[in-house]
């Protein structure tokens, strides 16, 4: 589609993650920034203004976040709880984890103030009522992974 998304290495984005740390950024302003920043490029791929119009309420798109105990599933939970206060139907997709990071506790409480639905097991659960077909063809499914070095 055209879309470019830049990256940087990993040691760069431990150094920024210190610096940003040092002077204030703190962990959880920087899973709100990314949650808005990630809801508003997902909310674009869904089709902006066009398909989250009134007049489209027949076409609601549906996400499907599938997240883990890290920070980078909190910064999912996080996008997926401002694409909620959007109008966009929203499935996470959390298994059950003896300890979770606090960012997720938080995050979690936060989401369950939306209308998006948390699942924990694919059995009978939205995700598995929708298949693999609509998942691939209607919806977005985001994977909310940690990076491996």
């Amino acid at each position: 589609s055209g879309l470019v998304v830049p990256s940087i290495s990993y040691e760069l984005h431990k150094k920024l993650l210190a610096v940003a740390e040092k002077h204030g950024l703190t962990l959880e302003r920087r899973l709100e920034m990314t949650g808005v920043c990630a809801s508003q490029m997902a909310l674009t791929l869904l089709g902006g203004p066009n398909r989250l119009n009134p007049k489209n309420v027949h076409q609601r798109p549906t996400v499907a976040l599938l997240c883990g105990p890290h920070v980078k599933g909190a910064q999912g939970i996080s996008c997926g709880r401002h694409l909620a206060n959007h109008d966009v139907q929203v499935i996470l997709f959390l298994p059950n984890f003896v300890k979770m990071l606090e960012s997720i506790t938080n995050e979690l409480s936060l989401f369950s103030k939306t209308q998006g639905q948390q699942v924990s097991s694919l059995k009978g659960e939205p995700l598995h009522r929708v298949g693999a077909r609509s998942l691939l063809s209607a919806f977005m499914v985001c994977w909310c992974r940690p990076v491996v070095t």
